[in-house]
């Protein structure tokens, strides 16, 4: 072993294979030219079957070899890492640090053994030597006499040595150390190297000053006097190189039990840290890649270590040393680099090129499509870092591998975030429909919301003029009484849309009668038919009267087609609706299917794939002066889809519509005597009279309203602004005061269902049982659920239906 002007040791190495036969013996054993050049045998002479090459393994490390390399055929190991002697030709023992692994076919066999022997004679020697020295120190420690003329001058021993001086303070005051450590760094002279503490600081690399100093922390700060500190860290040469060093150190105490100084050695262990870096790099690039070379960017030389990737003449003819890189570089990228990447890969390959690169960053690396022997093209990715990377920079360690399972992959999450964000600007666009169509129906909606705010504005100021003509009196009550019900079914139809899109529709199913419910329908949707003189005709056609369904939504479907139909029929048409049974699949059910046609405007072609969108109507104006907000078909497709029915329209432009409504329905029998699937009530005025009535109404126009119809009806009202005022005054009075509590639900301080929980409670039990009403905006079924839940009797949506107040007061009366 010779060292470098580095001072590091240069480490040999070389390659080796064996032949496996059936039974997994190995045959033939070949070495590669470094590795019999490091053993002293030529071509001739070399060591070629496994036998004679257990005769070069030194007797004591044969059986180790054995175990390590039979384990590894048998696959109870992946691969072995071991220390053995091999006799060199000359009969001198080498110490070697031995790698191995097999290869198997396709069967799985393993057919070939392979690895690299290092050379580590000079590390082991650099080792021994550090623990003789050290064995030196420890026996040194004990002549107190000869510490004490320790010095740089005096030396007692070859090896590199310091002491460091304390104060009686402990802190330190100067450094010294003989001429081994001196020279360990490239000095001459301690005119050169003085020897100072800052001197000492100054050559430690910057990035290891902490772990020094923590190290000298702990030596000067323990209480055990015996204990030995070592810590590795670089220090700069002369020449800026950087070298490795082990110091270990210990203190000597006097006789007055203080710190005198502190002794230690210094070793170079440059070479252990090369290997160690070196057969990092190697076992990574071993396991990982499929070809791994080194590139001597001063020399311009490649040597390829290994290749499984490019198995032809090409790689044959650089087989054996150092070839030239410019060379080696032209011939790849023609032979086996795809048109297209040619001229990329040979400009991003080039030497002065991958240094700029590896100065830029640790690690580059290139891509590239590969072109193997048989035509079949695949992705490789070339991979280069400096083999030494805090060392000394003239040798890059490149590797290659296969990429194109990763290519792939990353082409499959490309391809995913192309659809994802086609499927993001598909949303954008539908949002900024969307958004769009409710710009138009916000447009629309001013408009129809305006149109009977007009009309009521209009005739109301008409009524306060007209004192004399009843008759005209009352038609102007009853436009206004027209435009507020227009008013409702847009501020109906847009709760419902709002209520259906947050979806929190339930079924409720009941017993219905066919004639009944369809009577219901009729009874409303007939004064509406009458008032425009059109034709409105009923034709019912089953086997089953009976069956059970939803009738709210049930009637809020129908209703909608039937009053479409009315708003766009011309007086003297006509609308007719249909109902008629069809068998169904499932015994004891039957399909209903509702036909409504109409003699209306009918609609275009290109309108009908849009009815059912949401705010939409066709021409998209309020000029034909026909007020809607483009809810209601959109509602009764949701509704029709909730209740697992189908819809069908046909309408042709001037000539009228037909709707096709098919709902399933299960059957259900005709109910005992005295069941009312309906309740018809008569009210009789007298009910009413004298009844004390707890109106608790935080808004003082529904109040005021309510005073009126309630205290005209003979009864005794008395107000509460809010649900906690209701239950003060009800706890105030006897607890058969009051008779009745109509209740708003949204109120201040006390809302209506936690007023009434309140008063469910009262220790009072006729206070605690009176009836309580809701009287409410809160109009869906949820919230008259959410009424009885909270131990209300009735509930009553606003605004307010005097028929259906009464009818509801004199149930609970009653």
């Amino acid at each position: 072993m010779k060292n470098d002007s580095s001072g590091a040791v240069k480490m040999r190495s070389g390659t080796w294979y064996g032949e496996l036969d059936e039974n997994a013996r190995v045959e033939k054993v070949t070495f590669s030219e470094e590795l019999r050049q490091m053993l002293g045998y030529d071509q001739i002479d070399y060591p070629g079957t496994f036998d004679i090459m257990l005769e070069i393994v030194h007797p004591d490390d044969r059986q180790k070899m054995l175990d390590v390399t039979g384990a590894t055929v048998r696959g109870e190991l992946s691969s072995f890492d071991t220390e053995f002697r091999l006799k060199k030709q000359d009969g001198i023992y080498m110490t070697v640090n031995a790698t191995g692994t097999v290869t198997k076919n396709d069967d799985g066999i393993p057919f070939i053994m392979h690895g690299t022997i290092f050379d580590i004679s000079a590390l082991v020697e650099n080792r021994m030597a550090y623990e003789q020295a050290m064995h030196r120190l420890e026996a040194s420690q004990k002549l107190e006499n000869d510490l004490k003329q320790f010095g740089p001058v005096a030396a007692i021993y070859e090896t590199a040595r310091f002491r460091l001086e304390y104060d009686e303070q402990g802190r330190r005051v100067s450094v010294a150390w003989n001429d081994a450590y001196r020279e360990l760094l490239g000095y001459d002279s301690d005119e050169e190297f003085p020897q100072t503490l800052q001197c000492f600081y100054n050559h430690i690399v910057a990035e290891d000053l902490e772990n020094v100093g923590h190290a000298m922390d702990l030596l000067e700060n323990d209480a055990h006097v015996d204990s030995t500190y070592d810590v590795e860290f670089r220090m700069y040469k002369k020449d800026r190189s950087i070298v490795w060093v082990r110091a270990a150190a210990k203190r000597i105490i006097g006789s007055d039990g203080k710190a005198m100084h502190s002794i230690g050695l210094l070793t170079d262990i440059t070479a252990q840290k090369n290997l160690e870096l070196q057969k990092t790099i190697y076992e990574v690039f071993s396991q990982e890649f499929l070809t791994v070379g080194i590139i001597d960017i001063f020399h311009n030389q490649i040597w390829l270590l290994r290749d499984n990737m490019i198995n032809d003449t090409f790689i044959q003819s650089y087989e054996k040393g150092a070839h030239n890189y410019d060379d080696f570089l032209k011939e790849y990228v023609s032979k086996h680099v795809v048109e297209e990447d040619r001229d990329r890969v040979y400009r991003g390959s080039r030497i002065f090129h991958i240094v700029i690169e590896l100065k830029k960053n640790d690690v580059y690396r290139i891509r590239y499509k590969f072109k193997k022997e048989n035509g079949a093209v695949q992705y490789v990715q070339g991979t280069y870092l400096w083999l030494n990377k805090d060392g000394d920079k003239r040798k890059v360690i490149c590797g290659f591998r296969d990429v194109t399972d990763l290519i792939r992959q990353e082409q499959e999450k490309q391809e995913v975030l192309r659809k994802a964000q086609e499927e993001a600007e598909l949303a954008r666009y539908e949002a900024e429909a969307a958004n769009q169509a409710k710009t138009s129906f916000l447009f629309n909606m001013s408009h129809d919301i305006r149109t009977p705010m007009n009309a009521i504005t209009g005739f109301r100021e008409l009524l306060e003029r007209e004192q004399e003509d009843p008759d005209k009196r009352q038609y102007y009550l009853d436009k206004m009484n027209d435009a507020c019900k227009v008013l409702i079914s847009i501020i109906n139809n847009v709760l419902e849309m709002a209520r259906i899109e947050k979806g929190v529709l339930k079924l409720d199913e009941i017993l219905w009668n066919t004639d009944q419910f369809n009577d219901g329908l009729y009874s409303i949707i007939k004064p509406m038919m009458d008032k425009k003189n059109i034709t409105f005709t009923q034709e019912i056609v089953v086997y089953h009267q009976y069956f059970f369904g939803d009738g709210d939504k049930l009637r809020d479907i129908f209703l909608n087609i039937l009053s479409n139909s009315c708003k766009y029929t011309k007086p003297g048409g006509s609308v007719h609706m249909k109902l008629e049974e069809l068998p169904h699949e499932k015994l004891g059910w039957a399909w209903y299917r509702t036909t409504i046609s109409d003699t209306g405007i009918g609609m275009s072609e290109e309108f009908l794939p849009h009815i059912f969108d949401s705010f939409t109507r066709e021409n998209n104006t309020t000029s034909n002066k026909i007020e809607g907000t483009g809810l209601g078909m959109s509602i009764v497709k949701r509704l029709t889809d909730f209740l697992g029915g189908k819809i069908e329209i046909k309408s042709k432009k001037g000539e009228g519509t037909t709707f096709i409504i098919d709902m399933p329905h299960r059957l259900g029998q005709k109910p005992d005597e005295g069941y009312s699937v309906s309740e018809h009530m008569e009210v009789d005025p007298g009910v009413f009279v004298g009844k004390r009535v707890l109106l608790a109404e935080d808004n003082e126009i529904n109040a005021e309203i309510a005073l009126e119809i309630l205290s005209s009806a003979g009864m005794v009202v008395e107000h509460a602004k809010d649900g906690q005022e209701c239950v003060a005054m009800l706890e105030n009075k006897d607890g058969s005061y009051y008779d009745l509590i109509l209740m708003d639900v949204q109120m201040p301080k006390m809302n209506g269902y936690e007023a009434t929980r309140a008063i469910r409670v009262l220790a009072d039990e006729k206070k605690a049982h009176i009836p309580i009403v809701a009287m409410t905006a809160n109009a869906f079924e949820e919230d008259r659920k959410e009424a009885f839940k909270a131990g209300m009797d009735g509930h009553l949506s606003k605004p307010i239906d005097i028929r259906e107040l009464m009818r509801g007061m004199a149930k609970v009366f009653r």
